[in-house]
């Protein structure tokens, strides 16, 4: 072998190596890269869920909501045209609204779910407000109270349904 051939084996050596290394290292780095990437991607596909899950509970929250206020709503005015004794308008009354606060009880806080069963109260109040009595007068002073009452709850349950949904905040006089 001459000084040739072995500067040529050595040369070749060296580039041999050296791709072994530089193979090395760029697959270190892409490793490492990989890694992060595949945390990444764990990180935001776990965002991506939560955020699903926040609008689809808000979007039931807000489909609880607005039937629960519509079924309060459609029960004090079936009421109060039973209060009025007129016989046209109470044949149009195909039933009355019976509220159902389970699913309310499972998606709304306390203090919303609380200013829930106050309407209900109130629809009760109001109920027994309008059974025939031997004094109209009485009659109508307790129907007259019973609807302010109705009133004053149902406005705070709505004063109080946008602050859960996120729409507005809530001030110490709504709390």
């Amino acid at each position: 072998m001459d000084g040739e051939t072995i500067r040529t084996i050595a040369t070749g050596a060296a580039a041999v190596l050296a791709g072994f290394g530089g193979a090395g290292i760029a697959g270190w780095f892409n490793r490492k890269n990989t890694k992060t990437t595949i945390e990444a991607v764990k990180v935001q596909a776990e965002l991506d869920r939560n955020q699903g899950h926040m609008q689809w509970l808000r979007d039931r929250k807000v489909k609880c909501y607005a039937e629960f206020l519509a079924q309060s709503s459609s029960a004090q005015k079936a009421l109060a045209i039973i209060h009025t004794n007129d016989v046209n308008k109470i044949v149009q009354i195909k039933e009355l609204v019976v509220l159902n606060s389970d699913e309310l009880l499972i998606l709304a806080p306390r203090h919303i779910y609380d200013a829930a069963i106050d309407v209900m109260n109130g629809i009760t109040a109001i109920a027994q407000a309008t059974e025939p009595n031997s004094d109209a007068n009485a009659r109508d002073a307790a129907y007259g109270g019973a609807y302010r009452t109705f009133i004053e709850k149902y406005t705070t349950l709505e004063r109080l349904i946008p602050h859960d949904l996120g729409v507005e905040e809530l001030t110490e006089a709504d709390a």
